[in-house]
């Protein structure tokens, strides 16, 4: 049950639905690997737009993730993968929402020149899809602005870092298994 106290809370942060539960919180220091990587990706790779979206899209239980294409800030080094590497690719702290949108709406946003769209290879026009994304997107950046398309939305406790961390924890690689064997683009 709201209370009126939730309730005002969520009004004055804009948001019209309560966040979903945080999941427990994951014990990883700066410096612990938590995954493995064979060949590295350079800062615009799309495998690295893939693993984020992936880890949103899957985190949130979405059916469909989309980012910016900028999103990303750093490169990613072969070897271990350490909550500190993500850091530096994701440095901003953007919440993660998910959102729905008619599938007319998604084949559209895969032509904008700064969306990266992780979605099933056909789209109904006329149906709903749960699709995961940032504020950043939600509210405009990159003229990527969904807030028209999709008024109601909901927000995730955990922001993308953390998202993608979970990911990774839940996706064990290794120099036997590394990444690569995960992403597609």
């Amino acid at each position: 049950m709201r209370t009126p106290l939730l309730l005002a809370a969520l009004i004055v942060i804009g948001c019209n639905k309560a966040p979903a539960p945080a999941p427990p919180p994951l014990e990883v220091k700066r410096s612990d690997a938590i995954g493995f990587t064979k060949t590295g990706y350079v800062v615009d790779a799309p495998q690295l737009r893939t693993l984020v979206a992936t880890a949103l899209r899957d985190e949130t239980k979405a059916e469909a993730a989309l980012l910016n294409k900028k999103a990303i800030r750093a490169a990613l080094a072969p070897g271990a993968i350490t909550r500190e590497n993500i850091t530096a690719l994701l440095p901003a702290e953007t919440a993660v929402l998910t959102v729905k949108l008619k599938g007319e709406v998604l084949t559209k946003l895969k032509t904008h020149p700064e969306a990266f769209i992780l979605a099933p290879a056909k789209l109904e026009p006329e149906r709903d899809y749960v699709v995961a994304t940032t504020d950043y997107v939600y509210f405009g950046g990159d003229d990527l602005g969904l807030q028209v398309v999709a008024p109601e939305r909901t927000r995730h406790s955990a922001g993308w870092q953390a998202s993608v961390v979970a990911w990774l924890h839940h996706h064990v690689t290794s120099e036997q298994a590394p990444l690569e064997t995960l992403l597609t683009p």
